[in-house]
């Protein structure tokens, strides 16, 4: 009768976490189904000429970088996490200027002397100094391109109104100058810290060349995994 009972129970403990390991693996579907559809969305969108041009230019990232939502990480993910997050926040400056420069030199050799490097601006201007002033330098000096960090402005972030068919929302959001005339006639190497669907960079690489700059491409540190 003992062994009976406890045939039952074990049968029945058996019987829940097979329950909980097929509801987990639903909510996984779930999540992935709904995650494919943003990027259908996102696909699915037109999309101007101009965007399509920067697309095709040469776009380099120097690691895949797989986002939190994702918790089967593996240690290497974790090590660039970790290095993208301390650079966002200014402390691996001069690793990724020496990553950055190295490639410059690779691919573009003595040319890399004519260019101009061009980082696409943090979300607000303390983020924007800490993230990008010590490390744009240390670039240029190391490659001799020209730094155009003083050359974009961003002011202090702002709020602004953000009004749909169905709401009002405020949103903060930042306001860019850019020198225009020192742009004109130049030879531009844009660089952001993440490559997700890469709309900020096609739409900041469109605006240098509305001042008459020629955009040459982009280098990331890190390219989004999107994972099915």
């Amino acid at each position: 009768m003992w062994r009976k009972k406890a045939k039952q129970t074990v049968a029945t403990a058996n019987g829940i976490k097979k329950k909980l390991r097929a509801g987990r693996a639903e909510k996984r579907l779930i999540t992935r189904a709904r995650h494919q559809n943003k990027i259908l969305k996102h696909s699915d969108m037109k999309v101007s000429k101009e965007y399509q041009q920067q697309w095709s230019k040469l776009m380099f990232n120097f690691f895949n970088y797989l986002p939190t939502k994702y918790k089967q990480a593996s240690q290497q993910d974790w090590a660039v996490r970790k290095l993208v997050w301390d650079f966002k926040n200014g402390k691996r400056s001069m690793t990724v200027a020496k990553l950055v420069a190295e490639k410059m030199v690779q691919l573009f050799g003595n040319e890399a002397k004519n260019l101009v490097f061009a980082c696409i601006p943090a979300s607000s201007e303390q983020r924007n100094m800490v993230r990008y002033k010590i490390f744009s330098e240390e670039v240029c000096r190391l490659v001799g391109a020209v730094n155009a960090f003083d050359h974009i402005r961003v002011h202090g972030a702002r709020l602004a109104i953000h009004e749909t068919k169905c709401s009002k929302n405020l949103e903060t959001v930042q306001t860019i100058d850019f020198d225009k005339d020192f742009f004109k006639g130049k030879k531009i190497l844009v660089f952001d810290d993440v490559l997700t669907l890469g709309y900020s960079y096609a739409k900041f690489s469109c605006m240098l060349e509305s001042f008459g700059a020629s955009v040459i491409g982009g280098f990331f540190l890190g390219k989004t995994m999107m994972l099915n």
